[in-house]
C-alpha cells in the first residue's frame, strides 16, 4: 500500500509498528489493578496505533509488510503461554523462597526472557 493520504509522506515507522503489533492485550488475570490500569493502557495503545496509521497512510499497522503481519499473528499464540509462565515464576520468586530455590527460579526467569525474545524474534 502506498503512503498516499498519509500525513508524513515516506514515514514508515517500521520498528514502532512491529512493536505495537507484537503487543498482546491479555486479560492479565494475575494483575491486582488490571481494572484500573489496563483500560488506560488499551486506550493509549489505540491512540498510538491510530496516529501511526494516519502518519503512514495505512489502514492497519504493517499493511506494507503483510509477511510480517502474518508472522506475528501466527507466533503470538505460542508466545502467550510463556508470558503466563514468566509471570508465575516472578510471583514465586517474590515470595522469597530459600536461596537454592531462588537461584533456580532466577535461572528459569532468565530462560523465559530469552524464550519470549526468541519467539518474538526480538532481542527485547
Amino acid at each position: 500500500m502506498s503512503n498516499q493520504g498519509g500525513i508524513a509522506a515516506g514515514c514508515r515507522c517500521p520498528r514502532c509498528q512491529s512493536v505495537l503489533v507484537q503487543t498482546r492485550w491479555l486479560s492479565a488475570p494475575w494483575h491486582p489493578k488490571r481494572d484500573a490500569v489496563f483500560p488506560r493502557l488499551r486506550e493509549e495503545y489505540r491512540r498510538t496505533e491510530g496516529a501511526i496509521c494516519r502518519l503512514t497512510g495505512q489502514r492497519d499497522l504493517l499493511d506494507e509488510a503483510p509477511w510480517l503481519q502474518r508472522s506475528i499473528r501466527v507466533r503470538n499464540p505460542y508466545v502467550d503461554p510463556m508470558n503466563y509462565v514468566q509471570v508465575a515464576l516472578l510471583r514465586r520468586l517474590r515470595e522469597n523462597p530459600g536461596e537454592a530455590e531462588a537461584e533456580e527460579m532466577r535461572d528459569a526467569v532468565r530462560l523465559s526472557v530469552n524464550g519470549i525474545a526468541a519467539g518474538l524474534r526480538n532481542t527485547g
